[in-house]
């Protein structure tokens, strides 16, 4: 007798209240029923052993169930050409409008993976949509850094590029090779950026959070999350209503694998 484990669990109780390891009252709170309802229970399996626990109507056919004539036929039509391809939401609104067979989706769907007519579909995550540029210049810049071995074997190591894009031109605002990506340099940053440009309506700076201060830097504090002075300088952090992760870096996207064709490293800027 194949017994599910919430079954298993029932019987366990009745033996451990026929033992006397359990009250009535605990067994009856252990698997959720009422104290009368566990009476019938214990007098039950008393009488019928493990068998006590099994529904009655396991095994039976619903009272419910589509007659076995109605669900053949259903099936006949799935496999004609015409319907072949048909899923089972389409294929119950053709059944009921053109042969009188009216048919939930859900039980179609479930006669249909028995016969081997159709096979589960997993649902694909919806893909995200591209956000619009800003319109104009200077409405949004992405400032973003890189690690990346720019140089290829013309400087040792890696070097970090600190750039500046317009979202609405792509146009390169503003580039520096640093040797670290800290808040001096990404004041340095801003504060040239500012310099040469003026301030911008908003500042995106990706989940990086290039304008939060982290634990270590200049100003910062460990464990606390604060604008630093380069986030007070560039606005306060404003990114126009966009969340982390909703831009894209360009620093990688714009160069490639391939380093710069301007600059050396050192903290010197690339203009466009």
């Amino acid at each position: 007798m194949d017994l599910s484990l919430k079954e298993r669990d029932r019987i366990s109780v009745l033996r451990q209240v026929k033992e006397g390891v359990l009250s009535a009252a605990a067994g009856a709170a252990r698997i959720g029923v009422t104290r009368r309802h566990f009476r019938r229970l214990r007098r039950k399996f008393e009488a019928e052993g493990d068998a006590a626990v099994v529904h009655g109507l396991r095994g039976r056919r619903s009272n419910r169930a589509l007659p076995r004539a109605f669900r053949e036929r259903a099936l006949e039509v799935a496999r004609e050409p015409l319907y072949r391809d048909f899923g089972p939401t389409l294929l119950a609104e053709h059944l009921e409008r053109s042969f009188a067979l009216r048919v939930s989706s859900d039980t179609l769907r479930s006669w249909m993976m028995e016969a081997g007519l159709w096979k589960r579909q997993r649902r694909r995550a919806k893909h995200r949509s591209r956000r619009p540029r800003r319109a104009a210049l200077g409405e949004l810049e992405q400032w973003d850094s890189s690690v990346h071995a720019w140089l290829e074997d013309r400087a040792a190591g890696d070097q970090v590029l600190i750039s500046i894009h317009d979202d609405a031109t792509s146009r390169l605002m503003m580039a520096r090779f640093v040797e670290r990506d800290d808040g001096a340099e990404n004041r340095r940053a801003i504060i040239g950026y500012l310099q040469r440009h003026g301030r911008p309506l908003a500042v995106y700076t990706g989940p990086r959070r290039t304008l939060r201060a982290v634990a270590g830097e200049e100003g910062g504090a460990d464990r606390y999350d604060h604008l630093t002075s380069a986030g007070r300088v560039g606005g306060r952090g404003d990114t126009g209503g966009l969340s982390p992760g909703e831009g894209t870096s360009r620093a990688d996207l714009r160069y490639g694998a391939g380093p710069p064709d301007q600059g050396d490293a050192g903290g010197r800027d690339l203009h466009p």
